[in-house]
């Protein structure tokens, strides 16, 4: 090993690849460009039938530093998992092969982690539409986040619950942390994980992570068993916390259950008739869950909409299913009416 390599951890960057032909190389190419160089780059085609599985191979021919794994289709938790049982970086970091980061991103992270002294490092983000952008932390500070009342703070509330804006020490995965396979919205239960490890997290508020919306990736096409475990994930973290959650986390924790109970409703209104009783049978657990935190979230000085939903969704009856599916109709034709006249609505405040 050189001196530079000693200075400079190797880090393993992990992609996986499905079906992505348009966009796999632009997220490789943003790799390859990194200022931070010491990098080993796992390319796991899971299955792909288009010729993303060629490009991984002929990026694999031009630069030493990527290894390319080729495996059946098994979904984007088993693609993470077979790159990790390979990588050989003392930092592991993930990318999604339809986004990009930016060329500082590694080294800066990298930096952040030696300064500070923390496990873990995150940075800001931009999601990317084809004609705007929207930013997310990036005020440019570097932000240290330790104890306990910080880590709440950071599992699915103030700083995302996604996997790829992050840098994180190998160890933690040699303990055994995996993705759980054929769970939707995985990260959050693997963050949840990593968390419950974590005593010390440093946030550099830089946009650094260029996140794609596309119609079909996995959270623009969300179906019942992807959205109930989305409910469930961040209902497990609320339970675990909530005994020494500190108020201003409760609320937000809460307000973020009630999001995700209405979108998983928002979905179900308008699900073909066999997909119905699933969300019904869903819901049967989302009422008793908001009728145990009544008193707490209607104390909370949430918009009236969001109020009305968290309304509506405690009773696990008939008559507010269909108060709420007329509601949301009318919610998705005024949306669709404001869009053809160039207006911005939402339904939360």
């Amino acid at each position: 090993m050189n001196t530079e390599e000693k200075v400079s951890p190797l880090i393993s960057v992990i992609i996986p690849v499905y079906n992505v032909e348009k966009y796999v190389a632009q997220c490789i190419d943003s790799v390859i460009a990194q200022t931070y160089q010491n990098l080993e780059i796992i390319l796991v085609d899971d299955g792909s039938k288009d010729s993303s599985a060629s490009i991984c191979d002929e990026y694999e021919r031009k630069d030493g530093r990527i290894v390319v794994i080729h495996k059946e289709n098994g979904g984007l938790s088993s693609a993470r998992n077979a790159g990790l049982d390979i990588a050989k970086g003392e930092w592991i970091a993930f990318v999604d092969s339809d986004d990009w980061v930016s060329p500082e991103t590694y080294e800066e992270m990298m930096r952040a982690l030696i300064e500070t002294g923390a496990e873990i490092a995150t940075c800001g983000r931009v999601n990317e539409w084809m004609n705007r952008k929207k930013y997310k932390n990036d005020s440019g500070e570097i932000m240290v986040l330790d104890g306990r009342d910080n880590m709440m703070r950071s599992h699915n509330v103030d700083f995302g619950n996604e996997v790829w804006d992050k840098l994180y020490p190998k160890s933690f995965f040699d303990s055994g942390i995996r993705f759980v396979v054929g769970k939707k919205f995985e990260d959050i239960d693997l963050l949840f994980a990593v968390y419950q490890k974590l005593n010390k997290m440093v946030c550099v508020k830089k946009p650094f992570y260029h996140y794609r919306q596309r119609k079909g990736s996995i959270i623009h096409t969300p179906e019942p068993k992807g959205l109930m475990d989305l409910w469930r994930s961040r209902k497990a973290g609320f339970d675990h916390f909530e005994k020494e959650m500190p108020q201003d986390v409760r609320k937000k924790f809460l307000y973020i259950l009630c999001i995700d109970a209405h979108e998983l409703w928002n979905n179900g209104a308008e699900a073909p008739r066999e997909l119905k009783k699933g969300f019904l049978e869903a819901f049967g657990e989302i009422a008793e869950f908001f009728q145990e935190h009544c008193a707490e979230i209607k104390a909370a000085h949430y918009s009236p909409s969001v109020r009305f939903v968290f309304f509506m969704l405690r009773y696990n009856t008939v008559t507010s299913y269909a108060i709420l599916n007329a509601c949301t109709k009318l919610n998705n034709w005024r949306k669709r009416d404001d869009r053809n006249n160039g207006n911005k609505w939402i339904m939360y405040d």
